[in-house]
C-alpha cells in the first residue's frame, strides 16, 4: 500500500507528458534481445548473491563459484553488445565523455542513498526507537531538500556549468555521508536528519542533473536508449548500494554482537540482524536482554561508522571525477568555437 502514492503522480504524468514533452524516437529500434536480458540478470543476481551472502556466513566455494559466474556472464553481456547491430545497450555511447560522467555519477550518488536509507531506518527505529511512522516523518527533511534541490538545478545551470553543480552536490552529499560518523546509539535524530538533509539535496541534484546530461549528449533518436542506460545504473545502483553497504553494516554487526549468554538458536537468530536481535531480547529476562540489546546497537553503529566512511569517500571522489570529466568537456567546446 506504500507505493499507492506512486498512482497519482504517474496518471497526470500520463495524461500530460505528450501534451508538454517532445517525441522522440529511433525509427529503427531493432529487436528486443531475450539472450542479453538473460545475461545481463545472470551477472547481476550471483554476484549480488555471493557479496551478501560472503558477509552472512564466510568465505564458501558456493559463493565463489556464484561470484565467477557472474562476472563470466558480464563478460559474454558485453561481448554481445559488441557484435549486435542493435544491442541492448549500445556501448558506444560510453564514448561520449558526458555521457558516462552522468551514468556513473548517477550510480554512485543512487548507490550511496540506498545504502544511507538502509541503515537509517533501521537505526531510527530499532536503536533509538521511534516507530515506523516516526522514523518515516524523521526521513521527510531530507526527501523534501531531494525534491527542493531538483527543482533548483534548472536554475543553478543558468549561472554555473553543469559540470560545477554536480561536483558540488557531490561534496555536499559526502559531507552528509561525513556527518553520520557522528551518530552514537543515544545521540537522538538531529544528527542523522542533518546527514540525511545534505545527501538528500545532494543526491536530489545528482538524479535530475544526470538524466539531463545522459539524454542531451547523445542524437534525438537515440535519447531511448541513453534514457534506458541511466535508469538501468538507478536500479542497479540501488541493489548494490544495499548489498554492499548493507553488507558492510551487518557484517561488522555480526561480529560485534555478544551472543555469549543466549543458547545456540536464539544466539544464531539475534545474530542475523538488528530486528531479530530485537525479537529475541523480548523473549529474555531484563537483564541478558539489556545486554544483548546494547551489545548489538553498539555494533551496528559501528557497522554504519564504516559504511558511512566508505560513502563519503565515494562521493566524495564522484565529485573529483565530475568536475575533472565535465571541465574537460567545456574546455573542449570552447576550444571548438
Amino acid at each position: 500500500s506504500v507505493f499507492l502514492i506512486n498512482i497519482p503522480v504517474m496518471i497526470v504524468l500520463i495524461a500530460l507528458g505528450p501534451l508538454v514533452i517532445p517525441e522522440s524516437k529511433d525509427p529503427n529500434p531493432g529487436r528486443f534481445d531475450l539472450t542479453s536480458s538473460a545475461l545481463s540478470m545472470l551477472a547481476i543476481v550471483p554476484l549480488v548473491f555471493a557479496v551478501k551472502e560472503t558477509a552472512a556466513h564466510g568465505f564458501d566455494v558456493v559463493y565463489l563459484l556464484s561470484a565467477v559466474v557472474g562476472v563470466i556472464a558480464g563478460f559474454v553481456f558485453v561481448r554481445r553488445q559488441r557484435t549486435l547491430a542493435a544491442p541492448m545497450i549500445d556501448l558506444r555511447l560510453f564514448a561520449n565523455r558526458a555521457f558516462s560522467t552522468g551514468v556513473a555519477t548517477n550510480f554512485l550518488s543512487v548507490f550511496a542513498l540506498a545504502g544511507v536509507l538502509f541503515f537509517g531506518s533501521q537505526y531510527l527505529q530499532l536503536v533509538l526507537g521511534n516507530s515506523p511512522l516516526e522514523a518515516g516523518l524523521l526521513l521527510l527533511p531530507g526527501t523534501a531538500a531531494s525534491i527542493v534541490t531538483s527543482l533548483l538545478v534548472a536554475v543553478l545551470v543558468r549561472y554555473f556549468s553543469a559540470g560545477t553543480v554536480l561536483g558540488v552536490a557531490m561534496f555536499v552529499a559526502a559531507a552528509g555521508a561525513g556527518i553520520l560518523v557522528g551518530l552514537a546509539t543515544d545521540s537522538g535524530p538531529a544528527l542523522f536528519i542533518a546527514g540525511f538533509v545534505l545527501v538528500g539535496a545532494g543526491v536530489g541534484v545528482a538524479l535530475t542533473l544526470t538524466s539531463e546530461l545522459v539524454v542531451s549528449a547523445v542524437e534525438p533518436e537515440r535519447a531511448g536508449a541513453a534514457s534506458a542506460v541511466s535508469e538501468t545504473a538507478y536500479e542497479l545502483g540501488i541493489a548494490l548500494g544495499v548489498a554492499v553497504l548493507g553488507t558492510v553494516v551487518m557484517a561488522i554487526f555480526r561480529r560485534g554482537i555478544d551472543v555469549t549468554q543466549l543458547p545456540p538458536e536464539l544466539g544464531a537468530k539475534a545474530g542475523e540482524t538488528l530486528g531479530g536481535a530485537d525479537a529475541v531480547a523480548r523473549e529474555l529476562p531484563d537483564s541478558v536482554a539489556t545486554v544483548l540489546l546494547d551489545s548489538a546497537h553498539a555494533a551496528f553503529v559501528s557497522g554504519m561508522h564504516v559504511a558511512a566512511v566508505a560513502t563519503a569517500v565515494v562521493l566524495a571522489i564522484t565529485a573529483v571525477f565530475v568536475l575533472v570529466n565535465l571541465r574537460r568537456r567545456q574546455d573542449s567546446s570552447t576550444t571548438t568555437e
